[in-house]
């Protein structure tokens, strides 16, 4: 399939980009403005497209305006795990294009009708001649957003390391509950995705869930949780 591609005219997209991390404490006009000093480039991809391969080199900040995007690895045993799930509004490439030349770990693709910015890193790091406060803000977020990439990371090694799948479960799921500071949140991943996530198996997963609920862990309803218990201790 085709990418589209254009230069980019993100008025209708404005508001989406004005909630993400990248460009917090600017404001409409400036935001338009940097876009345009950029060169910054908005793309379609189709539901399952390829963003960038495992093993490419990123040169572009990316930013989900609409739909959402995965990164993935496959293991040397074939089984294709997911990394991390990227929202409307998310950011990634980052680390990579700052990184001046070490190759993608994972592949990233398209899930559904997807939308996303691409903002090269060389312009996105050279202050322009006024050396505007707006690029000195930019600056300042671009380092918090990398920052809070080590933190991601963290989690995911959080739950990785847990002996056992109950515990995996719980810790992801705690963790979810209070980034989103409810009681009832929704999770972005289905689940197989989720299995995938915690490197365990589909069908395994499902039975842990069901076991949990039983033992007044946690309630669900699809994507839909509920944490209930202070603890997974078996």
């Amino acid at each position: 399939m085709l990418r589209m591609q254009q230069r980019c005219d993100m008025n209708e997209y404005l508001d989406v980009l004005l909630t993400c991390s990248l460009f917090a404490g600017i404001d409409r006009q400036e935001l338009s403005e940097l876009l345009g000093c950029f060169g910054a480039k908005l793309r379609l991809f189709q539901d399952g497209e390829i963003i960038f391969l495992e093993q490419s080199e990123v040169r572009d900040v990316v930013i989900v305006v609409s739909g959402a995007a995965q990164g993935s690895m496959v293991q040397s045993n074939g089984k294709n795990v997911i990394i991390n799930t990227m929202n409307e509004g998310s950011v990634f490439g980052d680390v990579l294009a700052a990184s001046q030349g070490h190759k993608s770990p994972v592949t990233v693709t398209s899930v559904g009708h997807t939308s996303a910015l691409f903002i090269p890193f060389d312009k996105l790091i050279s202050p322009c001649e006024k050396l505007c406060r707006r690029h000195s803000r930019l600056m300042e977020n671009l380092a918090r957003t990398i920052v809070e990439k080590y933190f991601e990371l963290k989690d995911r090694i959080n739950c990785l390391i847990k002996p056992n799948l109950r515990e995996k479960i719980f810790t992801y799921l705690d963790s979810a509950s209070k980034a989103c500071g409810k009681g009832v949140f929704n999770i972005p991943l289905d689940r197989a995705q989720l299995a995938d996530y915690l490197n365990a198996d589909r069908s395994a997963l499902s039975r842990e869930l069901s076991a949990m609920k039983r033992d007044g862990l946690i309630d669900y309803y699809k994507n839909t949780f509920k944490v209930l218990g202070g603890g997974c201790d078996e």
